[in-house]
């Protein structure tokens, strides 16, 4: 008799256990199945980050901004971007297409930011101090080429004005 309660409860844990995977199984593919008709195709980063995600809270709560956000990643910060750490510990997110696009966007933004330094450094050289408005000037400058362009002209422009015309 004692062996046949234990055997039930072992099947009934067997069957809650199974039942939680399910739940959390069944999330996942509904997550995706919505993020895919919102976003377009899942990049293989977020798929993988989802399908490593176990607790069934979590994916409800990224569920609840499906509506609100603007893209996948959008999407996956649902406010709890301190947790993809830990459950993207067992993933290579070096090789993510979701981490790549965060570390070009962060590159393209420190290029840009330098840029915009090298600009000033090199007219204060020129001109000296920049007059009001220019570093105001150079931070609605958000193209580095262009920046790039107008750092060229240093050399070649008589005035703060001059080089900031730069087309």
């Amino acid at each position: 008799m004692e062996e046949s309660n234990f055997v039930n409860e072992w099947v009934a844990a067997g069957e809650a256990r199974g039942e939680a995977r399910g739940l959390v199984q069944e999330a996942r593919s509904i997550l995706l199945r919505l993020g895919k008709k919102r976003f377009g195709p899942a990049p293989a980063g977020v798929e993988a980050a989802i399908k490593a995600v176990t607790e069934r809270d979590w994916l409800e709560q990224i569920a609840d901004h499906v509506l609100n956000a603007t893209s996948w990643d959008d999407l996956l910060d649902a406010g709890r971007e301190d947790l993809w750490p830990e459950h993207l510990r067992e993933w290579n997110v070096e090789e993510s297409k979701i981490v790549n696009g965060w570390i070009a966007t962060g590159e393209t933004r420190g290029l840009v930011q330098e840029a915009r330094s090298m600009v000033l450094r090199l007219g204060k050289k020129r001109f000296g101090p920049a007059p009001a408005g220019v570093e105001a000037a150079l931070q609605a400058v958000t193209d580095r080429d262009r920046l790039e362009q107008i750092a060229e002209r240093v050399l070649d422009a008589t005035s703060w004005d001059d080089l900031l015309a730069t087309t």
